[in-house]
């Protein structure tokens, strides 16, 4: 069992101390691994907690990694889905109508997909850009510096609206050095762009620093689930 009031109090004073109350922060809850039966349960607790700790009613967002385990969570939870995994351009087709967000974006060939899939739809998709900011060769991403070159791209794309960038963070990053540059990143940005909304940062052990730097959008699992026991979904 977690202790959802504590890490929303956890959430809660961290946001104070950056000056913002919780109307600036989207928790997204990463669902990988979980069942529907586990996450039905997980949310009429978090309601309970949210209400206590906050008084307002919670939106309950979840983020899947795969999208197989979307695919067969989706319409059984009334909740907000996104897709927070790597996603390879074939797996578009799959997912384009069942989310409301797609994080880590960072592929023009990706782009052109979601791009294909949302004119299909009459809509443009919103995605988040994911930066590597940590220049992690085993991690995706676009460096810092290809930031201009492919928001151009995308710009010419009407099925796709970047809305925000997004970054996962070296393991054991300790320093906010690289949170503050996100926020950086992010500002820069979202002078040029009336859609920017969103700077995606902050998981399960990094959550805190995050929002401190300015971060309104934490994609936390175990804090929230506790460890993975479940078996995957086929």
């Amino acid at each position: 069992m977690t202790d959802i009031h504590g890490f929303l109090n956890r959430v809660g004073n961290a946001l104070s101390l950056s000056g913002r109350g919780i109307e600036n922060l989207d928790i997204v809850c990463a669902t990988k691994t979980r069942t529907v039966e586990e996450l039905s349960d997980f949310s009429q607790g978090y309601k309970k907690a949210y209400a206590d700790v906050f008084g307002k009613e919670a939106a309950l967002i979840f983020g899947e990694n795969r999208e197989q385990e979307l695919i067969e969570k989706y319409g059984k939870l009334d909740v907000h889905w996104q897709f927070i995994g790597q996603l390879q351009s074939n797996k578009v087709k799959y997912i384009y109508d069942k989310v409301e967000l797609i994080h880590s974006v960072d592929r023009l060939n990706l782009a052109k997909e979601i791009d294909k899939y949302g004119k299909k739809g009459g809509r443009a998709i919103p995605v988040l850009i994911e930066v590597n900011i940590g220049r992690e060769a085993q991690k995706g991403g676009l460096l810092e510096e290809d930031l201009d070159g492919f928001l151009a791209q995308t710009a010419e794309l009407a099925g796709v609206l970047p809305c925000g960038l997004m970054s996962v963070m070296p393991v054991g990053e300790k320093s906010d050095r690289l949170y503050c540059k996100m926020k950086e990143l992010f500002d820069k940005y979202k002078g040029e762009n009336s859609n920017w909304k969103y700077l995606s940062m902050g998981m399960s052990d990094d959550f805190e620093v995050a929002i401190k730097c300015g971060s309104n959008m934490i994609r936390c699992g175990r804090v929230l689930l506790g460890d993975r026991i479940y078996p995957k979904i086929n």
